[in-house]
């Protein structure tokens, strides 16, 4: 007679196959590594197959692509940046997680010193085939030229790079928008006076193919992990408690001090501090997922169709910042940052004004909400080799 199991393996995608053929062969695998497959597999991945799920018509919508308003004030962020350092040539800026481009559209066309334009090398660090042929056609008209390898860039032009080719010891900004809670995190749970790490393994009732499973922590850094950053914070978790452990997130920012000789990091994303993060009011930790503009508390099923995000631990980015011997110059909410990078004219109304124009300017409103887009998404500026409590963008950390 035939297993009943094997009959449902005909309905699972090509993704859902090899994780299932993969835990079959060699059993339960951190949620860390299954969360690494769905988003990014190098065939079926979400973000590396197929056309980009973000944007209007995707499943999630960026603060860049609800106004170019967005772009412009960061490049006016960053400008003030390249004076802070006294206007070096080159001026690197590196964005990691460039989505569909339109971050750097934006700011490669608003930067507004001429001097700056001929001094900046932009460098988007991009894993995605699909989502880099849609840079390359956003940013091809661009009055820059575009370097051929990272180690030959010259001032006053763009290219794309791999983590491993780009240039070390820079000058400059590295900048992330929505890219650090998309990163492959473990789950932990509090059981009984310690932490289980949650795994998956097959289902065996044949309506979903995957299931959760606890066991021991899966890497041993885990435990030193929880202990600076959570146990260490003097949290006191609840039993049964799950906890997101974003291990890649650190280890990232660690990865960025061999990068930058001396500058700025600007990291927007959603985050909270350690006591918030981990308060019992998210008893299920912040893991989420979302398919067209819906969320979606279900991650073990349709995996590589939706996006998954797990808030980071912003105290814990502090905290690494310092032992690196780097300075926190602030963290703030994206509408206090906006607005300190605000003209008078940004919202000026006017009669030659376009619909287009009408529109952007209505639609930046919505990344400033309070309660909204303006709250959730928190803003961390650190800085390596210099220090400044002078910030636009931080200008409200000053008046309190």
């Amino acid at each position: 007679m035939m297993n009943p199991r094997r009959l449902t393996m005909t309905h699972l995608t090509p993704l859902q196959q090899e994780i299932f053929s993969t835990i079959e062969k060699e059993g339960p695998i951190p949620f860390r590594d299954f969360m690494n497959l769905a988003l990014y597999h190098h065939q079926y991945g979400y973000y590396t197959s197929g056309e980009p799920p973000m944007g209007p018509a995707g499943d999630f919508i960026t603060s860049p692509e609800i106004s170019p308003l967005f772009g412009r004030l960061i490049a006016r962020q960053l400008e003030e940046m390249w004076d802070k350092l006294e206007r070096p040539v080159p001026f690197h800026i590196v964005e990691f997680g460039p989505g569909r481009g339109i971050l750097a559209q934006a700011i490669l066309e608003s930067i507004s010193s001429r001097l700056l334009k001929e001094s900046l090398i932009y460098h988007l660090v991009e894993i995605s085939p699909a989502l880099r042929r849609q840079q390359e056609d956003r940013l091809i008209s661009l009055p820059y030229s575009i370097y051929e390898a990272p180690s030959q860039a010259i001032a006053g032009s763009y290219g794309w790079s791999s983590p491993e080719e780009l240039p070390t010891g820079i000058c400059g900004c590295v900048l992330t928008n929505e890219f650090l809670d998309a990163l492959p995190v473990h789950r932990l749970q509090w059981t009984e006076g310690r932490f289980v790490e949650l795994y998956v393994t097959n289902s065996s009732d044949g309506d979903e193919p995957f299931q959760w499973q606890k066991g021991p922590l899966s890497d041993p850094r885990l435990l030193s992990w929880v202990d600076r950053h959570i146990s260490g914070q003097h949290i006191v978790l609840d039993e049964g408690q799950v906890v997101d452990v974003n291990m890649a997130a650190t280890d990232w920012l660690s990865s960025v001090d061999s990068l930058l000789r001396q500058g700025f990091i600007l990291t927007i994303d959603y985050g909270h501090q350690a006591p918030e993060l981990y308060d019992n009011v998210r008893m299920d930790g912040t893991l989420m997922c979302y398919h067209q503009h819906r969320a979606d508390p279900a991650p073990l099923s349709k995996a590589g169709e939706k996006d998954m995000t797990a808030h980071l631990d912003y105290t814990a980015l502090q905290r690494v910042g310092t032992e690196l011997g780097w300075h926190n110059l602030g963290l703030t909410n994206q509408m206090w940052f906006l607005s300190g990078l605000l003209r008078p004219d940004d919202f000026a109304m006017t009669s030659e004004m376009t619909v287009q124009e009408f529109r952007q300017r209505q639609a930046l409103k919505k990344l400033l909400m309070p309660g909204g887009m303006g709250e959730i998404f928190k803003v961390l500026i650190q800085s390596k080799g210099i220090y400044t409590d002078s910030l636009l963008g931080l200008h409200q950390l000053r008046l309190r």
